[in-house]
């Protein structure tokens, strides 16, 4: 009776053991890291994101518009505590990106990658596979619709990019403004962030298309000249609007038709004429 009673608790005791080590059915999703091999321009990897394997609960359609098919969508968010802007286009499953830094002398890094729609993630790294990014595409969250995962480059860091806007899908058409074109309007849009940086009140003054209607001490003001102007900077450009510049990047812009904004419509630009050119239009301080 001893040995037959020792037996069952013995079993007893295994299957408890057994059901507590099951582990949650997983399906891995392959993406890449900073362990990776290339070959014919695909990319493979020995680290994996592990996913839910329940992919009832996915809505793909949601997941589609995230990372819009046929248009450049526009993301900006960090990698670390680097604040970064990044334009990426979707062709089926491929995607063409690229982005910038808040520094405009960092210039544009182009990526190339793929998006896996049933799963929700996405791939893209650069020409020589040493900048990676590898996420996952997260609709509908708190924050907006948010592109998060881990970005690597020589070292490993995390990223989240939320969506803001749409540009069109070429350079060229970058912004549909008639009598300009994508290079006049960003050298135009870096212009103005340099002479708020230098403190440049002259020539940030000749940017203006006048009478402007400008708030000076919560009060509208209609500024006729640029001599005018610039007597009254330093009350319109003030120090909380110089911080909100000296970030805002000065490429991927968003417009409509009345015209194009940088740091999301601190400052409103437009072609006004040939003669005038390029201009800006109104100051939201």
């Amino acid at each position: 009776m001893y040995k037959k009673s020792a037996v069952f608790s013995y079993i007893f005791i295994c299957c408890i053991i057994i059901s507590g080590c099951q582990r949650r059915d997983l399906t891995y999703v392959t993406t890449n890291t900073n362990e990776y091999v290339s070959s014919n321009n695909n990319i493979e990897t020995k680290n994996q994101i592990a996913i839910d394997s329940d992919t009832n609960n996915l809505d793909i359609e949601k997941v589609e518009l995230v990372i819009e098919n046929n248009i450049n969508n526009v993301f900006e968010g960090n990698i670390g505590n680097q604040n970064i802007c990044m334009a990426i286009y979707r062709d089926g499953e491929q995607l063409s990106a690229s982005y910038i830094t808040q520094n405009d002398d960092d210039g544009e890094i182009k990526l190339q990658g793929k998006i896996q729609l049933d799963n929700a993630s996405f791939i893209l790294h650069n020409e020589n596979n040493n900048i990676i990014f590898s996420g996952t595409i997260k609709p509908d969250t708190k924050e907006g619709e948010l592109l998060d995962g881990n970005f690597t480059n020589v070292e490993k860091s995390h990223f989240s990019l939320v969506y803001t806007h749409a540009i069109g899908n070429t350079y060229e058409t970058r912004y549909s403004i008639p009598g300009t074109n994508t290079e006049d309007i960003e050298k135009f849009a870096k212009k103005i962030k340099e002479y708020i940086i230098e403190n440049n009140k002259q020539d940030f003054a000749e940017l203006i298309d006048y009478p402007i209607n400008i708030k000076i001490n919560e009060k509208k003001t209609i500024i006729n000249s640029a001599e005018e102007f610039e007597k009254k900077y330093d009350d319109i450009i003030n120090s909380d609007f110089k911080h909100v510049l000296s970030k805002a990047y000065t490429k991927y812009l968003d417009s409509n038709p009345t015209g194009i904004m940088l740091a999301n419509g601190k400052i409103w630009i437009n072609y006004i004429n040939d003669k005038e050119g390029l201009r800006i239009f109104a100051i939201n301080n």
